[in-house]
């Protein structure tokens, strides 16, 4: 019998020569860690820790959820895209404001288990029920609740309540009410749910009796995601991943949906920004703000499609662009202000970073969207429904990610190696 109780007070840093696991949650570090000691690569170590970050962080993420990679295989570097197909049976007329965000409805086609299938099955050593086992063990022995988690469902629970029937509440909440922080948590039907996919494979989620499961379970509560789409989709996307050299540094971000070219952008201006000025603590903040706003503004009202998007051909990262930029934001924003870094709000979604002794190294980002997704759970089965539809554009027929039927939201996650020297030095997201 494995056990993966750890100690939380433990030092959280570590130095290590035959690879690397970073996570948000020990029990999922120790999974890639176990990895790497049965030989396993580092796309083996990223696939067992995101599965068992599916267990110990059902608030950020969850099989019902959406996976994105970034991975550097030898001297490859390139991008997953595991961005989720809005159901093509989608009414906009029949939704509610709150179906966006809550509840059956707000769903898009979950990805996860699809993603991380295409990982295993081109690019891993290990078998893929080797992967699940010690999801399928923190799954059955639980976990520690922790204390952020237990301040999410206090935020949270008013919103569980609204849905109906209340499978989430049941799954995710105490007797219809928040965890203490400390409290063993285990989850029975999502460990028979990841010991069956190991068994089964990952078809068995899109073609198979999860999938079923899935399709009874909406068409019981009024959603959208149906058989068709289950069965429909065509797997996660390989594509090029962004490139841009900085100070003897090259960084390798994903293409749209991603953001990764507003990250790009702010390592552009903030760069140009320190060779025109130097300047103290307190400016020094008001200048990054500044910088995040002006990307993101950027970036709203530049959409692109994906399927169009060309790295030489964007004007936001010309030089002039840039460099006009990195001048306005100086010269309008003198040493005080007002202006402050946006707070976080913590709690939804989350990222791991892999590296092997071979020099290989896989970034994960994967999410529910908001904090607990839908609030809806699959019945029997245990796990979270996202609510991605909520990322979705109602107002311009014309962007990229209207809301439509199997249209595509839009993705603010950005997983990211960063090279020196044609090798990966840092992995983060």
């Amino acid at each position: 019998e494995r056990s993966f109780r750890v100690d939380r007070e433990k030092q959280k840093s570590s130095t290590a020569s035959r690879g690397m696991v970073s996570t948000a949650f020990p029990e999922a570090t120790l999974a890639g860690v176990e990895m790497l000691e049965r030989g396993g690569n580092a796309v083996d170590a990223a696939c067992a820790s995101a599965l068992a970050l599916c267990v110990c962080e059902p608030q950020a993420c969850g099989i019902g959820g959406q996976t994105m990679a970034v991975l550097c295989l030898g001297s490859r570097y390139f991008y997953i895209n595991g961005s989720g197909p809005v159901p093509s049976g989608l009414d906009p007329g029949l939704l509610s404001p709150h179906d966006l965000e809550y509840g059956y409805r707000a769903t898009t086609v979950p990805t996860t288990i699809a993603v991380l299938d295409h990982m295993n099955r081109l690019y891993g050593r290990l078998k893929w029920a080797e992967i699940f086992e010690p999801a399928i063990a923190v799954a059955r022995e639980g976990y520690e609740i922790t204390q952020l988690q237990q301040s999410l469902q206090k935020k949270n629970l008013e919103i569980f309540q609204k849905v109906s029937p209340g499978t989430g509440k049941d799954y995710f909440l105490k007797q219809g009410r928040p965890y203490e922080s400390g409290d063993r948590f285990r989850q029975r039907d999502l460990g028979a749910t990841l010991e069956h996919l190991a068994q089964n494979g990952a078809q068995d989620f899109y073609i198979g009796d999860i999938a079923r499961a899935i399709a009874r379970d909406m068409e019981d509560h009024q959603g959208f995601l149906s058989l068709k789409d289950l069965k429909g989709f065509k797997g996660p996307e390989e594509t090029h991943v962004l490139e841009r050299s900085l100070n003897g540094l090259t960084f390798h971000v994903p293409p749209p949906p991603a953001p990764g070219r507003g990250l790009l952008m702010m390592l552009e201006i903030r760069d140009r920004i320190s060779r025109l000025a130097r300047s103290g603590r307190e400016r020094e903040e008001i200048i990054a703000a500044e910088i995040i706003r002006t990307v993101l503004t950027s970036l709203a009202v530049s959409p692109v499609s994906p399927a169009a998007y060309g790295l030489a051909t964007d004007p936001l990262l010309e030089p002039g662009y840039l460099n006009e930029a990195a001048k306005n934001i100086l010269a309008h924003h003198p040493c005080t202000g007002t202006t402050r870094l946006p707070q976080p709000k913590g709690g939804e979604t989350t990222h791991l970073s892999v590296m092997d002794k071979d020099g290989n190294a896989v970034g994960i980002t994967q999410s529910v969207n908001l904090v607990y997704g839908s609030k809806a759970a699959a019945k029997g089965l245990g796990f979270l429904y996202n609510n991605y539809l909520v990322d979705c554009n109602r107002a311009d027929p014309g962007h990229p990610h209207y809301l439509k039927p199997s249209g595509l939201s839009v993705s603010m996650v950005c997983p990211t190696i960063v090279s020196h020297r044609s090798r990966p030095w840092m992995v983060t997201g």
